[in-house]
């Protein structure tokens, strides 16, 4: 069965021939190597000339990350899918291994595995899972609201993906998590196998979408996505499935980005979220996510209150 590994590439001129080398360096595996340029201006096509016709690239005017995901979906054929960011690098045998993993799972099982998150100088920073998680773990639509694969752990099935219209153009942040919980919603069966899949290096600036994920902009977008993911659960029956199940993760949803909200200080963005959250448990401050003082500090005054006064104290006296 073929693999299509899927590179978006922006001004990733540095990084993207490492990147596409670890994919053609798979062993094992029909491949169908594709990186869409996504309007580069710093030369990043050029540096992949020396690989010739190994990589097929296609170039489109800057339209961001999911465009570009969107784009490398429609423009290959084979039935698995990878995605990888360009300054990311796969393990050697991640897509043997996963291969043989998805050809015994069923239809509806998305495989994933391991993330290591590293320096650009290759220092072990982080990792996914952060803890230990058993072979063969399925994760709920729940597990998925709550802590989501990072982006090339999964291997995809096209299917799955064509059935949700693949990656959300609109979300402005955390569009892996975004898709896996479509994905879940779905009916599709995110599964764990423990395989080290990939390297996901860190970098700061302020190009990237976490350096910016405070904006007013960023922030208001996001709580268009929670609520088209509400929706989407809302209408296949699976909020009020098993007395509720959803509500509170869902609840949880909401008031984290209602506190990413207010410590911006973008207060109405924050009052729409604790409101929703409130709506959804079902009471005043009954989604909150925090330390046990905060959440019941949350129930007597409110999410909007609470914010405000966590905004006045100092970092060290801050409770939750």
């Amino acid at each position: 069965m073929q693999v299509a590994v899927i590179i978006p590439c922006y001004n990733n001129a540095a990084t993207v021939r490492v990147a596409v080398e670890s994919a053609l360096a798979q062993e094992g595996v029909a491949l169908e190597v594709v990186v869409v340029d996504d309007g580069s201006t710093d030369g990043s096509v050029e540096k992949l000339a020396p690989l010739g016709d190994r990589v097929r690239v296609i170039r489109q005017e800057n339209a961001g990350a999911c465009v570009a995901r969107n784009r490398g979906l429609a423009e290959t054929t084979a039935q698995l899918v990878k995605f990888l960011d360009a300054d990311d690098v796969l393990e050697p045998s991640c897509l043997k291994s996963q291969l043989a993993q998805a050809e015994h799972a069923g239809p509806e099982t998305v495989v994933f595995g391991r993330g290591l998150w590293i320096t650009p100088e290759g220092r072990k920073v982080g990792a996914y899972p952060s803890v230990p998680m058993e072979d063969g773990t399925v994760l709920s639509v729940a597990d998925l609201i709550t802590a989501s694969p990072l982006t090339t752990c999964p291997l995809h099935r096209r299917e799955l993906l064509d059935a949700i219209d693949g990656f959300d153009s609109d979300c402005p942040r955390g569009q892996e998590h975004d898709l896996h919980i479509r994905l879940g919603i779905a009916g599709a069966r995110l599964t764990f196998h423990d395989t080290l899949c990939y390297r996901y290096i860190q970098h700061v600036g302020e190009a990237r979408i976490s350096a910016r994920q405070r904006s007013r902009n960023v922030c208001a977008a996001q709580i268009e996505v929670y609520d088209r993911q509400f929706a989407m659960a809302r209408d296949r029956g699976l909020i009020d499935y098993e007395e509720g199940a959803l509500r509170q993760p869902f609840a949880r949803h909401f008031w984290r980005h209602g506190r990413v909200c207010g410590r911006a200080g973008h207060d109405d963005l924050a009052a729409r979220c604790f409101a929703r959250s409130d709506e959804i448990a079902g009471g005043k401050g009954r989604g909150a996510v925090g330390s046990p003082p905060y959440r019941l500090l949350a129930r007597l005054l409110g999410g909007t209150k609470i914010e405000a006064l966590e905004r006045l104290r100092s970092p060290q006296d801050r409770i939750g």
